[in-house]
């Protein structure tokens, strides 16, 4: 898998200091500064938990989501915000190889789904951007733990709005019915790939349609988790 990205990647300078670092887009320096999400953290919304806990945090003891696992590799602030976006938007596809790694080794450490599925882009938005990044992912992650990676199973109905920005109540209104499924999920444990997970509003409309296509489990892999307020 560090063959086929490196063969699209041109030899390129650091994307936050600028040193030479071949074909990564962080030099070792700069990688050693990604932000680490550490500590032990709910199974099932990978949020920090307090005191060495083992259990679900409170907020989903109180509103358990609609799969049974995260995993997070990365906690979302500087640089790593700056090397999803460049993912994202400018085509840096460098950045891949470094951020997947540990993902890929969380997941090794576990039972593995029968399939992973990266979250859909609307064909307007991917036609506009050209690419899916969430696709470019679970690809990596699929060629390291050979994992089948179904590609049609699922498909983005609605062109939402950009969720930044939006509060909770909005991303959920938002993403309503967004996501239509095919019976080829029945029975299956799936992984959903996807870059960052937020408030988990667009994951828990792709796993609602999942389920109503008889998906036996769900789980959420991406590549960094964004905080709720006070937690560390």
């Amino acid at each position: 898998m560090r063959s086929f990205f490196n063969q699209f990647v041109p030899a390129q300078d650091c994307l936050l200091c600028a040193a030479a670092c071949g074909r990564r887009s962080l030099c070792p320096r700069c990688e050693a500064t990604l932000p680490q999400l550490d500590g032990p953290l709910c199974p099932l919304c990978a949020q920090p938990l307090p005191g060495g806990a083992q259990h679900p945090c409170g907020e989903c003891l109180r509103h358990p989501p609609p799969w049974q696992a995260t995993l997070a590799a990365w906690r979302y602030g500087f640089p790593l915000d700056r090397m999803i976006q460049a993912l994202k938007y400018r085509h840096h596809f460098g950045v891949i190889e470094p951020l997947v790694e540990p993902l890929a080794q969380l997941a090794a450490a576990r039972p593995l789904p029968d399939a992973l599925l990266a979250m859909p882009l609307h064909r307007a938005r991917q036609r506009s951007r050209g690419y899916n990044q969430s696709l470019l992912i679970a690809r990596a992650l699929s060629g390291r733990l050979g994992v089948p990676l179904l590609h049609h199973a699922c498909r983005r109905t609605r062109d939402t709005r950009p969720q930044a920005g939006l509060t909770p109540t909005q991303r959920r209104s938002n993403l309503r019915r967004a996501f239509v499924c095919n019976p080829c999920v029945q029975g299956l444990n799936i992984a959903i790939v996807d870059d960052i997970m937020t408030s988990g509003a667009s994951l828990a409309q792709l796993s609602g349609a999942l389920s109503e296509c008889g998906a036996q489990r769900i789980e959420c892999w991406v590549l960094a988790r964004a905080l709720r307020t006070g937690a560390s």
